[in-house]
C-alpha cells in the first residue's frame, strides 16, 4: 500500500529551512516538504494536511515562542499525531539535551548539517530510515565509525537471516552480530546476557512477524519496558519487514519503535541497503548515552 510523503519541517530559520527542503526533495522521490517557520503553527499545518500523507516531522530545538522539547511534548500526547516519527534536529551536541529528547518521544536526534553535502547525507537516510525511498543508484556512504559496536538481529526464519547474515556481515566487519529467533529467547538475552555483552549493544533490528506481527509489536514493548534492558529503552529499535500496510507502520510506531524499514525486494541490493542504514544511525544520528 503507497503512502504519500509528506514531511513537515518546522525551524524559524530560513535559510536552514530552504538547504533542508531542497536536500529532501532531491534525495526522496515523491517528497512533499511543508515548511512551518514558528512552532505555534504546526498544528494548524498538520490539521490542514487531511490527506493522511503524513510520514515525518523535522523539527529544530531552538525556536521562539515554543522551544522544540515543548511541541515534541504536544505531539506526542495528542492522538491525531503521537504516531508520526519525530526526528530532533539541532546545533547542540550536549548529552543532557540529547538523552532528553530521547526521553520526551523523539526518534532521533541529528546534529545541524553545515554543508551541502551533509544535508544531503542527512536527507538520504531520513527518506530510507523514515520514508523507505531508497535510491540504489546513489553513491555508498563514506565508511562509517570504526569503532566496533554489537547489534542484535530477531529474525525466526532461517531462510531470511542467511540473507540478511551474509549482507550484515559485507557491510559490518567491525560489528558483533547478535541473532535472536523469538520473544522467549529475547527476553533471556535482556535479563541474563544483556549486561555482559561487549561491546555494548547500539542498534537492535527487529522482524516484525516472529512469527506474527502481535508478538512482534509486544517484543518490541518488551524491549523498551524491561526492567532489565539496562539502558536499551532509549537505544535506536528499527523495525525490518516485507510488510508495507500502514497500519504495521503505524503500531510499530506507537509500540515505540524508532523506525520502519520495508526489506528491499532486489536481494542483490541489501548490503548497499544496511550500509546506508548503519551509516545513517551510526554516523548521522546522535544516540543516548549515560552522562559522566
Amino acid at each position: 500500500m503507497a503512502q504519500g510523503k509528506t514531511i513537515f519541517l518546522v525551524d524559524d530559520d530560513e535559510d536552514d529551512c530552504e538547504l533542508m527542503q531542497e536536500a529532501l526533495t532531491e534525495a526522496i522521490d515523491g517528497a512533499r516538504v511543508i515548511q512551518v517557520q514558528n512552532p505555534l503553527h504546526l498544528t494548524r499545518a498538520l490539521e490542514a494536511n487531511r490527506d493522511g500523507s503524513a510520514r515525518l516531522i523535522l523539527m529544530d530545538v531552538n525556536m521562539p515562542a515554543m522551544n522544540g522539547f515543548e511541541l515534541l511534548a504536544s505531539i506526542r500526547q495528542d492522538q491525531r499525531y503521537m504516531k508520526i516519527p519525530v526526528v530532533m534536529v539541532s546545533t547542540t551536541t550536549h548529552q543532557q539535551q540529547v538523552n532528553k529528547a530521547y526521553n520526551m518521544g523523539a526518534n532521533a536526534f541529528v546534529v545541524k548539517p553545515v554543508t551541502m553535502d551533509e544535508y544531503r547525507s542527512m536527507a538520504r537516510g531520513v527518506g530510507m530510515c523514515f520514508l523507505n525511498s531508497y535510491r540504489r543508484a546513489c553513491e555508498a556512504p563514506s565508511a562509517h565509525n570504526a569503532k566496533v559496536k554489537s547489534v542484535v538481529v530477531v529474525e525466526d526464519n532461517d531462510d531470511y537471516w542467511y540473507l540478511m547474515s551474509t549482507a550484515l556481515k559485507s557491510c559490518m566487519q567491525q560489528y558483533n552480530i547478535i541473532r535472536i529467533v523469538d520473544t522467549e529467547q529475547m527476553v533471556n538475552f535482556l535479563n541474563h546476557e544483556l549486561s555482559s555483552i561487549l561491546p555494548p549493544v547500539d542498534l537492535i533490528l527487529v522482524d516484525l512477524y516472529v512469527p506474527d506481527r502481535q508478538q512482534g509489536l509486544d517484543l518490541i514493548r518488551q524491549i523498551r519496558n524491561s526492567p532489565g534492558t539496562g539502558g536499551l529503552e532509549n537505544i535506536p529499535v528499527i523495525v525490518f519487514s516485507y510488510s508495507d500496510d500502514p497500519r504495521d507502520i503505524d503500531d510499530a510506531y506507537s509500540s515505540q519503535a524508532s523506525a520502519y524499514l520495508i526489506k528491499p525486494l532486489d536481494l542483490s541490493g541489501w548490503s548497499f541497503y544496511f550500509e546506508n542504514m548503519l551509516h545513517f544511525w551510526s554516523d548521522t544520528v546522535r544516540p543516548p548515552r549515560p552522562l559522566q
